[in-house]
């Protein structure tokens, strides 16, 4: 008997390519949704890495910030007089504050960032602990603008007329009324900028406030801010005021020199074992002539300044900047803060800079 084949109809022909295009179709589907799922996946990861590893250098820094802090609050306020100076441990304190390992990383307390590698290394050392707020100029507390003159003229190697300007339209953008200085600004003036504002006629309260103050650029801001500030009282401390603070304050070259002479002691150099303390305000003129050595008109007018009430040898705010590293990581989170001595924290800055 012979058997017989039927050729497939046209329709069971459309019906296999029919299948064979849907199945083609969900594996592509299926990969699709595979490496969909799988590149979210990846990316949840490596977000969640980041934020542990945001967490983990947060830390790191965080505990640069509590070194600083145990150092600065464990001296005693209520046994006599404080004394604060530069060769002390909060200040100068390489051992302390550079490159203290913790948690995976380090950290390092520094007084400027970022320190520049091509300085010696005393230099850099120097570099490595917390900033008193009393070695420099107070923004809010001087109405003089002669202070600020001065010091802006010193810090900035700017002239004195360019620099009376400064001071007075910083005066006026502080005080509370609208009358100008000759040379300052008030809201008139701001007005007429675009877009136009008004003076804030308050105390200022972030350095970076002062961009908004007619004159002031960003470079000059540069210049000035190590030497400036909004913290603390009216009173430099004669330990570690700046030449620039001392200046400010209408101090001779002359004496102002042989203070900084007087404090480097014997190897000249500020915050070392053998620096020279100022006591008190009322010792520091025979201090200084004792060691130094001062004229009869020096003598004079160092102490005519220091009756001002403008100085003392202690202080009261610290600016803290901790900079914190994971190891086999680049990125670089530094927190700076203002604190007080025998109170609570007054600023609290953080995030990633620049290495």
């Amino acid at each position: 008997m012979r058997r017989t084949f039927e050729s497939p109809s046209p329709c069971q022909h459309h019906q296999k390519g029919s299948i064979l295009i849907l199945v083609i179709w969900l594996v592509v589907m299926i990969s699709i949704f595979t490496l969909s799922v799988g590149g979210m996946a990846r990316q949840r990861l490596k977000s969640i890495g980041m934020l542990e590893d945001r967490a983990r250098i947060r830390r790191v820094a965080d505990a640069g910030v509590q070194r600083a802090l145990q150092i600065i609050q464990t001296k005693p306020l209520d046994k006599g007089p404080v004394i604060d100076r530069l060769n002390e441990q909060w200040s100068t304190n390489p051992a302390y504050f550079k490159d203290i390992e913790i948690d995976g990383g380090t950290f390092s307390v520094v007084k400027l960032w970022p320190i520049d590698e091509k300085l010696d290394e005393s230099t850099k050392n120097f570099l490595y602990g917390v900033v008193d707020e009393e070695s420099k100029i107070n923004l809010n507390l001087y109405d003089e603008p002669a202070v600020l003159r001065r010091a802006f003229a010193a810090a900035a190697k700017i002239s004195q007329e360019k620099a009376s300007q400064l001071a007075e339209s910083i005066l006026d953008w502080r005080d509370e009324d609208e009358h100008s200085y000759p040379d300052g600004a008030e809201s008139r003036y701001y007005k007429t900028l675009s877009p136009p504002y008004v003076a804030k006629n308050k105390n200022i309260e972030t350095l970076e406030e002062l961009l908004f103050v007619k004159g002031m650029t960003p470079g000059l801001l540069k210049k000035i801010e190590p030497y400036v500030s909004i913290y603390g009282g009216q009173q430099v401390n004669l330990n570690t005021a700046s030449s620039v603070a001392l200046t400010g304050l209408g101090m001779a070259p002359s004496i102002i020199d042989k203070m900084i002479e007087y404090r480097r002691g014997r190897d000249g150099k500020e915050g070392t074992f053998d620096d020279n303390v100022f006591s008190s305000i009322e010792a520091a003129p025979s201090e200084l002539n004792e060691v130094i050595g001062l004229s009869d008109g020096e003598m004079n007018e160092f102490t005519r300044r220091l009756s001002k009430g403008q100085t003392s040898v202690s202080s009261h705010y610290f600016t803290i900047r901790s900079v914190g590293r994971l190891n086999n990581r680049t990125r670089t989170y530094m927190i700076t803060c203002v604190v007080e001595r025998g109170g609570g924290i007054k600023s609290w800055h953080e995030g990633f800079v620049e290495s």
